[in-house]
């Protein structure tokens, strides 16, 4: 039985499945991300760790399932702007900063970008490279200046796996630097020359779905590993766009995890300014494709946060969870998430707290403020880029809760479409997988076919619900200001 394996890298878990060449899903291995810090606004992983995880993952999928013969291609998706300065060999010289680590928020001045903001194609935030960088010349000056390569974590652990050991990103991660111009897929010499940075510092772009060759013998877990090669992955929101079928200007993904994402076609629209907008044009992993990307929150930790101090998750996984909703609906205290648009300097706060509010209120109270924030972000998109979405579709942590995305649902005012049991980026990187042995001829048959075959449930809104909440949304904008 020949197969083929993707590889995850995420923020809390490392995740590796195996797949037959039908799209049947044979296996699965999930390991923790491992953390050498993550305190105090610090976040760092251990690029080794990461790399023994991945070896183990590799092995354990063969075993527990039927005999696979061959794995004819491994394919690597993960977080993007978790950053790792190595040495030409390879090796780590500091561990990787992760995308939510806070060392570099006092770098990102905005007036000092006001002159260029047509060059960008990213809102400047502190996660991006170049205020990495600049972090690391002024407090760690030998390690910026003995830094071979800058490579985001997922290029780190494809270098390893690949017997050939070149420094290669793909457009979808390398957009997500500040550094790349989607429409030329180059470097962007301007950008590198103002923050006095060298390209020979940045790993080579190419498209995602090529082949860079024979996996490392020291990761051939097996004889099935024998003859695997590897294909070029990329970003995780963008695999799991490929798998969403997010191909059409009336659809839009909702990524969800520990940070949520919207995801929507880009339409060239040249009032849409990237820098003032807050929202990013991104590669797609399918060559010469773009999407625009918008960023909720960190609202996997705003609800790890709420359940911690409310026990958000036992009210939201209440079988009478709407009709407690409607109960309260009238007496919720309004909740402002922080870090709206990822901007650290971006406070949450609660908004008519009152003496009877209890921890079922402010649970309710932070859900509802999640899904009026994505209303929010939705409607800006939409305005920019003049979309009109009729259907939300969402993958990611969130799909499991089935009654908050009722919630959601009817506050946004928008039919959301839950794919269930099945993790989305992965299917996206066996897409890809496909296309690179020319297993499938079209993307989006492919795609429309995987997709058909999921579990999928449609949640409408509650009509009645939603027109209470028309008040109620701009209620949230008047308190939550521009910001």
């Amino acid at each position: 039985m020949n197969c083929i394996v993707t590889l995850d890298v995420g923020t809390t878990h490392i995740k590796g499945y195996l797949f037959q060449l039908d799209g049947r899903k044979l296996n699965q291995v999930i390991c923790p991300t491992s953390y050498l810090k993550q305190e105090c606004g610090i976040s760092e992983i251990d690029p080794d760790q990461v790399l023994s995880s991945i070896s183990t993952i590799l092995k354990a999928l063969l075993h527990g399932g039927p005999t696979v013969t061959a794995v004819d291609a491994i394919v690597i998706s993960g977080m993007a702007c978790s950053f790792i300065p190595v040495d030409r060999q390879g090796q780590p010289l500091y561990p990787c900063v992760c995308w939510n680590d806070q060392r570099s928020a006092r770098t990102v001045e905005l007036s000092d970008f006001h002159d260029m903001h047509h060059l960008f194609q990213q809102h400047p935030l502190p996660m991006y490279l170049p205020f990495r960088i600049q972090w690391f010349f002024e407090n760690n000056p030998q390690i910026a200046s003995e830094t071979y390569k800058w490579l985001n974590l997922t290029d780190y652990v494809l270098y390893h796996l690949s017997e050939q050991k070149k420094f290669i990103t793909d457009y979808s991660q390398a957009s997500r630097t500040m550094l790349f111009n989607s429409l030329t897929k180059e470097w962007n010499s301007a950008l590198t020359d103002h923050f006095n940075l060298s390209i020979e510092q940045l790993p080579a772009p190419r498209p995602s779905g090529s082949r860079i060759g024979p996996l490392d013998k020291r990761y051939r877990q097996g004889a099935a590993y024998s003859n695997t090669q590897l294909i070029l992955g990329g970003h995780d929101h963008m695999f799991a766009a490929l798998a969403g079928g997010t191909h059409d200007k009336s659809s839009a993904l909702n990524s969800t995890g520990t940070s949520e994402a919207l995801v929507v076609p880009y339409l060239n629209n040249p009032a849409l300014s990237f820098f003032n907008d807050e929202c990013n044009l991104e590669s797609h992993v399918i060559d010469n494709e773009l999407f625009i990307v918008g960023y909720v929150a960190s609202t996997g930790k705003i609800m790890e946060w709420a359940n911690q101090l409310f026990h958000l998750f036992k009210w939201e996984q209440r079988s009478d969870f709407g009709a407690l909703w409607k109960e309260h609906l009238r007496r919720l205290p309004l909740f402002i998430p922080w870090g709206r648009r990822m901007q650290p300097s971006r406070t949450g706060h609660f908004i008519n707290i009152e003496s009877q509010h209890n921890e079922v209120d402010f649970s309710l109270g932070v859900l509802e403020g999640i899904a009026l924030e994505t209303r929010a972000l939705l409607h800006h998109l939409n305005t920019k880029l003049n979309l009109q979405t009729d259907l939300v579709r969402l993958v990611g942590g969130s799909s499991k809760s089935v009654n908050f995305l009722q919630m959601k649902s009817t506050i946004m005012n928008k039919p959301i479409e839950v794919i269930h049991g099945v993790d989305m980026t992965s299917l996206g990187g066996f897409i890809l997988s496909g296309l690179a042995l020319k297993k499938f001829s079209d993307v989006n048959q492919a795609a429309a076919r995987v997709l058909h075959h999921q579990k999928k449930i449609l949640l409408e809104p509650d009509i009645e619900v939603a027109s209470h909440y028309e008040t109620r949304y701009q209620l949230y904008l008047q308190e939550r200001g521009t910001s």
